[in-house]
Protein backbone atom coordinates (compact mmCIF):
# COMPACT_ATOMS: atom_id res chain seq x y z
CA UNK A 1 0.00 0.00 0.00
CA UNK A 2 0.84 3.66 -0.38
CA UNK A 3 1.02 4.36 3.34
CA UNK A 4 3.63 1.67 3.99
CA UNK A 5 5.42 2.64 1.25
CA UNK A 6 6.07 6.17 2.55
CA UNK A 7 6.68 4.95 5.92
CA UNK A 8 9.94 3.08 4.45
CA UNK A 9 10.85 6.18 2.65
CA UNK A 10 10.71 8.10 5.58
CA UNK A 11 12.92 5.49 7.71
CA UNK A 12 15.23 5.68 5.01
CA UNK A 13 15.84 9.25 4.67
CA UNK A 14 16.37 9.24 8.19
CA UNK A 15 19.66 7.85 9.12
CA UNK A 16 20.34 9.34 12.64
CA UNK A 17 17.50 10.19 15.17
CA UNK A 18 16.21 13.45 15.25
CA UNK A 19 17.12 15.99 18.76
CA UNK A 20 14.59 18.02 19.67
CA UNK A 21 15.95 20.67 21.58
CA UNK A 22 14.22 23.15 23.68
CA UNK A 23 14.35 26.95 22.99
CA UNK A 24 16.44 27.16 26.23
CA UNK A 25 18.53 24.55 25.18
CA UNK A 26 19.23 26.28 21.88
CA UNK A 27 19.57 29.40 23.38
CA UNK A 28 21.98 28.43 26.13
CA UNK A 29 24.23 26.42 23.22
CA UNK A 30 24.24 29.72 20.91
CA UNK A 31 25.44 32.07 24.54
CA UNK A 32 28.02 29.43 24.87
CA UNK A 33 29.64 29.32 21.31
CA UNK A 34 29.08 32.94 21.59
CA UNK A 35 30.93 33.34 25.26
CA UNK A 36 33.76 30.21 23.84
CA UNK A 37 34.75 31.86 20.34
CA UNK A 38 33.51 35.24 20.03
CA UNK A 39 33.25 37.06 23.23
CA UNK A 40 36.62 38.01 23.52
CA UNK A 41 37.79 37.82 20.11
CA UNK A 42 36.72 40.59 17.92
CA UNK A 43 38.96 39.99 15.35
CA UNK A 44 36.98 36.72 14.86
CA UNK A 45 33.91 38.86 15.34
CA UNK A 46 34.61 40.77 12.77
CA UNK A 47 36.20 38.21 10.51
CA UNK A 48 31.98 36.83 10.90
CA UNK A 49 30.31 39.61 9.78
CA UNK A 50 30.16 37.16 6.77
CA UNK A 51 27.41 34.17 7.24
CA UNK A 52 29.59 32.14 5.51
CA UNK A 53 33.32 32.64 7.98
CA UNK A 54 29.95 32.47 10.85
CA UNK A 55 29.01 29.14 9.82
CA UNK A 56 32.19 27.65 9.61
CA UNK A 57 33.53 29.16 12.93
CA UNK A 58 30.03 27.51 14.23
CA UNK A 59 30.86 24.05 12.62
CA UNK A 60 34.48 24.34 13.87
CA UNK A 61 33.24 24.88 17.39
CA UNK A 62 30.90 21.98 17.17
CA UNK A 63 34.03 20.01 16.48
CA UNK A 64 35.90 21.26 19.45
CA UNK A 65 32.80 20.60 22.22
CA UNK A 66 32.80 17.26 20.56
CA UNK A 67 36.56 16.22 21.09
CA UNK A 68 36.54 17.97 24.25
CA UNK A 69 32.75 16.20 25.78
CA UNK A 70 32.61 13.03 23.34
CA UNK A 71 29.31 14.80 23.26
CA UNK A 72 28.41 15.73 19.63
CA UNK A 73 26.29 18.66 19.38
CA UNK A 74 23.19 17.51 17.39
CA UNK A 75 19.43 18.80 16.78
CA UNK A 76 20.54 22.49 16.43
CA UNK A 77 21.86 23.97 13.09
CA UNK A 78 23.86 26.74 12.13
CA UNK A 79 20.99 29.28 11.12
CA UNK A 80 19.56 27.71 14.48
CA UNK A 81 22.80 29.60 16.57
CA UNK A 82 22.56 32.82 14.45
CA UNK A 83 18.35 33.05 14.96
CA UNK A 84 19.25 32.77 19.16
CA UNK A 85 22.00 35.12 18.86
CA UNK A 86 19.57 37.82 16.89
CA UNK A 87 16.79 37.14 18.75
CA UNK A 88 17.51 35.83 22.47
CA UNK A 89 20.75 37.45 22.96
CA UNK A 90 20.25 40.44 20.92
CA UNK A 91 23.69 40.43 19.78
CA UNK A 92 23.63 40.10 16.12
CA UNK A 93 21.46 43.32 14.77
CA UNK A 94 17.97 42.45 13.42
CA UNK A 95 17.49 45.47 10.99
CA UNK A 96 19.96 43.75 8.38
CA UNK A 97 18.34 42.43 5.56
CA UNK A 98 21.26 40.64 3.25
CA UNK A 99 21.30 37.31 3.76
CA UNK A 100 24.68 36.72 3.82
CA UNK A 101 26.05 39.49 6.25
CA UNK A 102 25.88 39.14 9.82
CA UNK A 103 26.22 42.78 11.86
CA UNK A 104 26.75 42.78 15.62
CA UNK A 105 24.86 44.65 17.47
CA UNK A 106 26.13 47.42 19.69
CA UNK A 107 25.43 45.40 22.86
CA UNK A 108 27.97 42.55 21.35
CA UNK A 109 30.87 45.13 22.01
CA UNK A 110 29.18 46.65 25.21
CA UNK A 111 29.37 42.67 26.31
CA UNK A 112 32.76 42.62 25.61
CA UNK A 113 33.80 45.71 27.94
CA UNK A 114 31.95 44.63 30.97
CA UNK A 115 33.68 42.58 33.74
CA UNK A 116 30.12 40.51 34.41
CA UNK A 117 30.15 39.37 30.72
CA UNK A 118 31.13 35.70 32.14
CA UNK A 119 27.89 35.69 33.67
CA UNK A 120 25.10 33.77 31.79
CA UNK A 121 21.30 34.65 32.74
CA UNK A 122 18.67 32.82 31.20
Amino acid sequence: STRNKNNNNNNNNSTMPKHHRSRKETDQIARQFYNDKLLHNPTLRQHCEDRHVLDETITAWKDEQYRLTGVPIKGMSRSQFIFSLRSRWKLIDVKVAEENVIVWSDRADLMQSSSSAAAVVV
